[in-house]
């Protein structure tokens, strides 16, 4: 929809400028389709996933960036490992199998009680 809004928005006013037609009137509606679609783009972009997962965009970041540290260091671990055997056997698997309950099972508890909240509004 957006999409179709910004592309018609945009062929309107290079056929307008193309004739030297576009009224202020026309101009801000202009902007104000560009606006919208920019705002749905923002939401699409910075919002609507951390909210999928029951998070905020802060929350949801410092969750992402704390997932890409555990990963740096079980890589570098796994690193080490493949030189040296004897060094962290059980660190990356480790990590890995932490990083799933953080992610899969955690995210899942989160995300239970919205259900129930809605299953309770619906009997």
């Amino acid at each position: 929809m957006v999409a179709v809004c910004v592309k018609f928005s945009h062929q309107y006013a290079v056929k307008h400028q193309e004739f030297g037609k576009i009224s202020a009137n026309h101009k801000d509606i202009l902007r104000q389709i560009i606006n919208l679609a920019r705002s749905h783009m923002f939401a699409r972009l910075f919002t609507d996933h951390p909210r999928s997962v029951g998070e905020t965009y802060g929350e949801h970041a410092l969750m992402a960036l704390n997932f890409s540290l555990r990963m740096l260091l079980a890589s570098i671990a796994c690193l080490i490992h493949a030189a040296i055997p004897g060094l962290f056997t059980k660190t990356g698997s480790t990590i890995i199998t932490g990083l799933h309950h953080d992610m899969v099972l955690h995210r899942q508890r989160k995300k239970t009680p919205q259900v129930e909240q809605s299953a309770v509004v619906n009997r």
